[in-house]
């Protein structure tokens, strides 16, 4: 997914949701959520021989991952 992991600053895309936590946004909906999966398939920050996600440490793994979402 380079066209998401590649951008720069200047070039993301800045998306906003409702009060349901849904993208407002339409049309970068399916690009988010391809992201968000590509982030969770990332051994880095989502290791595979954990198989709950409450399971997963807080520090640093699930930090990381909002960050990165943040950012």
């Amino acid at each position: 997914m380079p066209k998401v992991w590649g951008q720069t600053e200047e070039t993301r895309k800045r998306i906003s949701f409702n009060k349901f936590g849904q993208l407002n946004d339409k049309e970068h909906t399916s690009t988010f959520a391809h992201f968000l999966g590509t982030l969770a398939r990332n051994g880095k920050y989502a290791p595979f021989n954990v198989l709950r996600w409450d399971k997963v440490p807080e520090k640093p793994n699930k930090e990381q991952m909002l960050q990165i979402v943040k950012i």
